[in-house]
């Protein structure tokens, strides 16, 4: 007999309570949750999970008048924050429906003597204004960053002293903007003019992005789906992830080592410049990630990358003075990664704080698989100064055989006079119209 589809509020409400009281992330259990409901209720599945999430800190600022959160359960507050993002952020959803669907939840999730409450509530959110109201940017910049970009205060306070209230507002309107994929074309199966005519076929809207090969595509759906991904055509990578990659430099017949290199996107684009001539170590520490770099390579046919479950804090001798360009793409706070508002969320400043001495120690540790006159790339995912500049900074002080390694060489005209300090490159979406990463290009003299 065939399981009836699940209600789709319902999985909603069950990822979100593992998203926030157990940590989960809300990309891997939506792929677990979305297959038990029904085909067409998914895309709302997914557009209640991500919006509740994104906008959890402006909706709570909004609810803080209406309701007493610490005295209700977990499970009545996250339906009181689901139904008021159907009530303020959601278009084609009615009121009554929005009420009436979260006073079943509470009912059908032992909490029936509170569902007056949550109907109370959410009749008093359904008065308020749509959408709702951020404070005024020039006012009260911090609060506005906060709210508007999902950052916990501390964090937007930190981001508005680095680059300023007026850039930091840019800031989260621009990140707000960004909802394209970027593709990542593989030059061993496509040149341009064949992508362009693969992009055309599928009825995909694109533009071409900065690093050649990169094309940005709107309202394409799960293009992992088609037979052309499959096929190896292309990859999905953020641009600036594709950047990073390129600036390695990455030439037929090197020996490479990808020291944090989960889930591949990076190995494998520095692996297709290589034309899968030479060697990469594609490593990381844990063997589930290990095996997403080698299904990535396998896809691609890409030969020369060799997966490699390590620490990189720790690497074999074997590899001392061995490698001619080393990328510690290092673990970092993921700020600037869009799709995992969940980050955001869980990042306070102490959950920050150990991470800087953490990049430094596996700096310190893959600079030692580097040959002489080879290139050693940093980068993160981050626009926070503590793991970035701050960072590299520390390890040229302490390490007298590296020298700045002329970034600017190896990065589109457009990005060429951002770079600072002949070697590093904080990216912007507000001047750039890319992710916030972070990378620094060394040289071994010695």
């Amino acid at each position: 007999m065939t399981q009836a589809p699940k209600d789709v509020r319902a999985a909603a409400l069950d990822v979100l309570l593992d998203v926030t009281q157990r940590d989960a992330y809300a990309n891997l259990r939506l792929k677990r949750e979305a297959p038990l409901v029904a085909q067409k209720d998914r895309p709302l599945l997914f557009a209640l999970v991500y919006g509740a999430l994104e906008q959890r800190l402006l909706l709570k600022h909004t609810l803080a008048p209406l309701w007493r959160p610490k005295g209700l359960p977990p499970v009545v507050q996250e339906i009181i924050l689901l139904g008021a993002y159907q009530l303020c952020c959601m278009e084609g959803i009615p009121a009554p429906a929005a009420c009436n669907e979260s006073v079943k939840l509470a009912k059908k999730r032992g909490a029936a003597r509170l569902a007056p409450v949550v109907n109370g509530i959410l009749r008093r959110v359904a008065a308020l204004p749509k959408p709702l109201v951020l404070p005024d940017a020039a006012a009260e910049p911090e609060a506005y960053v906060s709210l508007a970009g999902g950052l916990p205060r501390a964090l937007a306070a930190s981001l508005t002293a680095q680059i300023g209230a007026q850039e930091a507002c840019a800031y989260v309107q621009a990140r707000a903007a960004g909802g394209d994929i970027a593709l990542r074309a593989n030059p061993r199966r496509m040149d341009a003019a064949q992508m362009r005519v693969l992009l055309t076929q599928q009825g995909w809207a694109y533009e071409p992005g900065l690093v050649p090969g990169c094309y940005h595509v709107r309202g394409a759906g799960d293009v992992t789906q088609s037979a052309a991904y499959r096929a190896g055509a292309f990859s999905v990578q953020g641009e600036s992830s594709q950047l990073i990659a390129r600036a390695v430099d990455a030439a037929p017949g090197m020996r490479v080592l990808d020291a944090c290199a989960a889930p591949g996107g990076k190995t494998c684009a520095m692996a297709e410049e290589m034309d899968d001539r030479g060697l990469i170590i594609a490593g990381d520490v844990h063997a589930h990630r290990v095996a997403l770099i080698a299904q990535n390579a396998a896809r691609l046919e890409l030969s020369c990358v060799k997966a490699r479950q390590m620490d990189a804090m720790h690497l074999p001798e074997e590899f001392v003075g061995s490698m001619d360009a080393v990328l510690v793409d290092a673990p970092c706070s993921g700020l600037a990664v869009r799709g995992k508002p969940e980050l955001l969320l869980r990042a306070t400043p102490e959950a920050i704080a150990p991470l800087p001495a953490l990049q430094l120690t596996i700096l310190r540790a893959c600079a030692r698989a580097l040959k002489p006159g080879g290139a050693l790339l940093y980068s993160t995912c981050t626009w926070n100064r503590a793991e970035n500049q701050d960072v590299v900074q520390a390890f040229l002080r302490e390490h007298d055989a590296f020298a700045p390694g002329e970034l600017a060489a190896h990065l589109p005209d457009a990005l060429r006079p951002h770079v600072h300090q002949g070697c590093m490159l904080q990216l912007w979406p507000q001047r750039d119209g890319l992710d916030a990463f972070f990378m620094a290009r060394l040289r071994r003299i010695r």
